[in-house]
């Protein structure tokens, strides 16, 4: 294999894009179209294709791992616990000695020096726990709003004239019990009485 094609390979797998690559390879093309000719040849080619499988592979991989440590460092944001950041007599522990799940969620350290004496004021902010928690729920699909929402159907009853209120209201009630009609209230009567349309 040639270090053209090789190198093709490498672009290839970047984008996808076959011509691009082609190019990018150091492959010589008078048009867009003899470029994706030219990738198009070099892809047939079993050794190159071998190669082009593999790299998708690894990058697949990476993207996982990578996936999974997005994941673990919204975790120890949203899991710290507080009473890491201390130690036994209740101070502030320095930063190299915090833990490592506790460093993750650790967004900013301020320490402030008085001029009079050794007193120091150590800050710490963490980063926020309630969004990594949302993210994290979000991922896992534990919200209701995450669900498709329901289209809206129109239904039109028409109530013969010929038919009492009273008797009108016993059939819509009828129709309700037997699931046909949703329960929203005595103006939906009045509207199906009079054979208006009415949305659901």
């Amino acid at each position: 294999m040639t270090k053209k094609q090789l190198r093709f390979v490498e672009e290839f797998t970047l984008d996808l894009n076959g011509a691009a690559a082609y190019r990018r390879a150091g492959y010589k093309a008078r048009s867009p179209q003899v470029a994706a000719a030219g990738a198009e040849r070099l892809l047939r080619k079993t050794e190159i294709r071998q190669l082009v499988s593999e790299a998708e592979e690894l990058h697949l991989e990476a993207v996982k791992s990578q996936a999974r440590r997005v994941l673990l460092e919204l975790r120890r944001i949203a899991h710290v616990d507080l009473r890491e950041l201390f130690d036994v007599d209740g101070n502030l522990l320095p930063v190299h000695e915090l833990p490592d799940d506790v460093a993750a969620a650790v967004a900013a350290v301020e320490v402030v020096e008085t001029r009079r004496g050794p007193d120091r004021v150590r800050k710490i902010k963490l980063w926020d726990r309630v969004r990594a928690l949302e993210i994290l729920a979000k991922h896992h699909r534990l919200f209701n709003d995450c669900e498709p929402e329901r289209p809206s159907v129109s239904v039109q009853v028409v109530v013969p004239q010929s038919l009492s209120p009273a008797a009108a209201t016993a059939l819509l009630e009828a129709l309700r019990k037997e699931g046909a009609l949703p329960g929203k209230g005595p103006a939906r009567y009045e509207a199906f009485c009079r054979g208006e349309e009415v949305r659901i």
